[in-house]
């Protein structure tokens, strides 16, 4: 779960410390390295997001 993201070049989403994580291996980053991403957006609810798109959100 990560309330921070980054935005891939193809236009996805994947979580901010993986993106970093991307740019310590010099390497582009890509929503293979975050497949599933949790957004929080409430107390008790989440964003979720498969493979860089916005899915559904959860309460």
């Amino acid at each position: 779960m990560a309330l921070n993201s980054a935005v891939t070049a193809d236009g996805g989403e994947i979580g901010r410390a993986q993106a970093v994580q991307a740019q310590a291996c010099f390497l582009a980053p890509h929503t293979d390295m975050n497949p599933v991403l949790l957004k929080p957006n409430s107390d008790t609810g989440a964003q979720v997001i498969i493979h860089g798109r916005a899915v559904t959100t959860m309460n």
